[in-house]
């Protein structure tokens, strides 16, 4: 499970539960809260996402 939180500094995308870290432009993040861009692509267990602000 993955979570998409909004923060003054922008849109970041954090690990909730599971063994599977999601990925972020075919990287998998961390224990922390990654960044998104606008077009990033994000994978979680498979399933691929386009992150757009338009």
């Amino acid at each position: 499970m993955a979570l998409v939180t909004k923060r003054v500094q922008g849109y970041f995308l954090s690990h909730v539960v599971g063994d599977d870290y999601p990925l972020v432009n075919g990287v998998p993040i961390d224990t922390h809260a990654k960044a998104l861009n606008n077009h990033d692509e994000i994978e979680l267990l498979g399933v691929k996402m386009e992150f757009r602000l338009d």
